[in-house]
C-alpha cells in the first residue's frame, strides 16, 4: 500500500492521541479551544514540533531560494515591509471561530499569509521587470484545533469583557438567534482573535482536519 502524505499525517496524529475532545471556549473552563487555519505544507512540522513564531529573515531566505534568488537580486520593498511587521508583531494567531479558521486556511492554499504577501509582490516584479512568470504550489487547506490554558494566550479583550459579551448574548438570545439556531451554534461562530508568542507544544493540539 502506498502511504500518501495525508494518510501519514492522520496515522501520526492518531498515534499521539490528538483526536480528543476539547471544551468549548465560551464555557470559560481552565482551558480554551481555538482554531488555526493553515495548509498541508506547514502541517507536518506543526504536528512534529508544535507551533513556533517564525523568524522573518529565515522565511524570506526560504521563499527566495525556491526561485534561485536572494535579497540582493530584488527590490527591498518586496520583503522588507512584511519582515518589519512580523518582527514587531511576533505572534501565532488563533480564532474562536472554526469557520473563520477554515476561510483563512482556504486563502492560504498557495502559501501562508507572510509567504503569500511576499510572493505576490515578487511575482508582479518578475513579470514586469524580467518577463519571468512564476507560480506558487497549491496545498490543501487545514484547520488545526488546540486546547490550551487561558494563561498561555493573549487577546484584545479581557476575560471580564468576554464574559460580559456572553452574558449579554444569553440575555438577548431570543432577538439574536436565527430560526433553529442554538445558543451553542451562535457562540461557536463568534470570532475573537487570540495570540500566542514563542512556542506552543504539540501536546496542545486536539485534532486537525482538511478544510
Amino acid at each position: 500500500m502506498v502511504v500518501t502524505m495525508e494518510m501519514g499525517l492522520k496515522m501520526e496524529a492518531k498515534k499521539n492521541n490528538w483526536y480528543k475532545k476539547a471544551a468549548a471556549w465560551y464555557k470559560f473552563d481552565s482551558s480554551i479551544t481555538l482554531y488555526h487555519g493553515t495548509n498541508e505544507n506547514n502541517l507536518r512540522s506543526i504536528l512534529k514540533n508544535g507551533f513556533n513564531v517564525f523568524e522573518p529573515d529565515n522565511l524570506i531566505f526560504q521563499i527566495l531560494s525556491k526561485y534561485n534568488l536572494s535579497k540582493k537580486d530584488i527590490p527591498e520593498y518586496i520583503w522588507k515591509g512584511e519582515s518589519d511587521y512580523r518582527k514587531e508583531v511576533p505572534y501565532i494567531y488563533f480564532t474562536t471561530s472554526k469557520e473563520q479558521a477554515r476561510q483563512y486556511a482556504k486563502s492560504s492554499t498557495q502559501a501562508g499569509e507572510f509567504e503569500n504577501n511576499v510572493f505576490q509582490l515578487l511575482k508582479k516584479w518578475l513579470e514586469i521587470e524580467k518577463q519571468i512568470k512564476i507560480e506558487a504550489p497549491i496545498y490543501k487547506p487545514v484547520v488545526i484545533t488546540i486546547d490550551v490554558p487561558w494563561a498561555k494566550v493573549k487577546t484584545h479583550k479581557s476575560m471580564t469583557e468576554l464574559k460580559e459579551i456572553i452574558n449579554n448574548i444569553l440575555k438577548n438570545k431570543d432577538e439574536l438567534l436565527m430560526e433553529n439556531e442554538t445558543v451553542e451554534d451562535f457562540l461557536s461562530n463568534l470570532a475573537f482573535e487570540f495570540m500566542i508568542s514563542g512556542h506552543l507544544s504539540k501536546e496542545f493540539i486536539v485534532r486537525y482536519e482538511f478544510a
